[in-house]
């Protein structure tokens, strides 16, 4: 497998089946992300439109490792001189699989095996070019993976550099609760059905799952406001960087249908908070994405709210009482919003995305599904309730 997406934990599935969808018939399932094969072409459209993946990373290497001097030993004799250049700046990132930290607890100091590997690519460029490669740990040129999984190691480049899940629509100085590739995964999780069913944010904060389920419903590219402004000599992944790949990617998106399916649909999508702040934001970032029409915002407390309509998919982000003394505070509200939805939600489904589990069970309704999610490191689930 040449290639590997990788997306937030839970996600796996959903990733798959987008890859799936795309004509990626060979691909491989595995924790935080999916192995595949492709030709150039179909690599070019995933990495335009993949919504749920995190990064698109290239196999450029493989090897056997039994010890840190292994690692040194092959970074060293790969000729990454063919690759890239000493002008080149390089960041090394080491994921080490469970299955190894088992067998070999010493190995659990990564930083070990990026020093490794980081002297071993070094040396190499010194004793070619008779410069080393600095090193950058913020803006590299290269951004290097190395993976160890038992007794291999795979080395993958980073296509990205700025990750998938930037799709510009978002001010990157404010920091939201949910990342735009894993509110992708819920809205894909969710299953509207966006012709017979009203979609509802109740807590929208920034509102980018509302975003999320327009370019779902729109079929919009992940990518598109990249594109639409973007000229070909701006890099803004490195993806961009291949030679072998430039023809492919500057394929042109067809920016005309996407914007003519934006103007001429006709959805039922509700976002709604108690915060003007969050409803100012959502508002901004709707219009930078120019779907500000479709979209009816309101100032409203979600446990106090009443749809005038009975099929509704509700999704709610509520807070997950991360400081002391929160959880008391946030008891009420758990508890008020499981009675509206018993009250004011019948034939609807509800979707709550909780990270603090004593929390949600105040809600005191049965799940008909709980879905394991990671919402950075803090393990969530998405309880499903069907309301009859």
């Amino acid at each position: 497998m040449n290639y590997f997406a990788t997306c937030p934990v839970g996600l796996e599935l959903a990733c798959q089946g987008e890859l799936i969808k795309h004509g990626v018939e060979k691909n491989i399932l595995s924790r935080g992300g999916v192995s595949f094969e492709c030709d150039d072409l179909t690599i070019s459209k995933v990495f335009l439109d993949l919504k749920i993946a995190s990064r698109i990373l290239y196999k450029i290497h493989e090897f056997e490792v039994r010890s840190f001097e292994d690692v040194y030993k092959h970074a060293h004799d790969f000729p990454w001189h063919r690759l890239f250049t000493e002008k080149n700046t390089v960041k090394i990132k080491t994921l080490v699989s469970h299955e190894s930290l088992k067998e070999n607890p010493d190995w659990k100091n990564s930083f070990l095996f990026n020093q490794k590997f980081k002297d071993g690519y070094v040396d190499r460029f010194r004793e070619e070019k008779g410069q080393r490669p600095y090193v950058d740990k913020q803006f590299a040129d290269v951004v290097l993976h190395l993976y160890i999984d038992k007794n291999r190691a795979i080395v993958y480049f980073d296509l990205c550099g700025h990750p998938l899940s930037h799709r510009g629509y978002r001010d990157e100085g404010f920091s939201a609760p949910l990342r735009e590739n894993l509110a992708a995964g819920i809205v894909n999780l969710m299953g509207i059905d966006f012709k017979q069913e009203h979609f509802i944010e109740g807590m929208c904060g920034s509102g980018t799952v509302v975003i999320e389920a327009l370019y779902k419903a729109l079929q919009i590219p992940a990518t598109f406001l990249h594109w639409r402004n973007l000229e070909l000599n701006r890099n803004i992944w490195n993806f961009q960087r291949i030679p072998a790949f430039k023809e492919r990617f500057a394929l042109k998106l067809d920016k005309e249908s996407v914007v003519e399916r934006i103007k001429s649909s006709k959805l039922n999508i509700w976002a709604m908070d108690i915060d003007k702040k969050a409803l100012a934001l959502t508002r901004e970032n709707l219009e930078r994405c120019g779907l500000e029409n479709l979209v009816t915002i309101n100032r409203q407390d979600i446990t106090e709210f009443k749809p005038k309509t009975s099929n509704n998919v509700l999704f709610v982000n509520p807070p997950y009482a991360k400081r002391l003394g929160e959880e008391e505070e946030l008891v009420e509200t758990y508890y008020e919003l499981g009675e509206n939805l018993k009250k004011n939600f019948t034939g609807s489904r509800a979707y709550i995305l909780a990270g603090n589990l004593p929390l949600l069970k105040k809600i005191s309704l049965r799940t008909s599904k709980k879905i394991i999610l990671f919402n950075g490191p803090i393990e969530c689930r998405l309880a499903e309730y069907k309301l009859f």
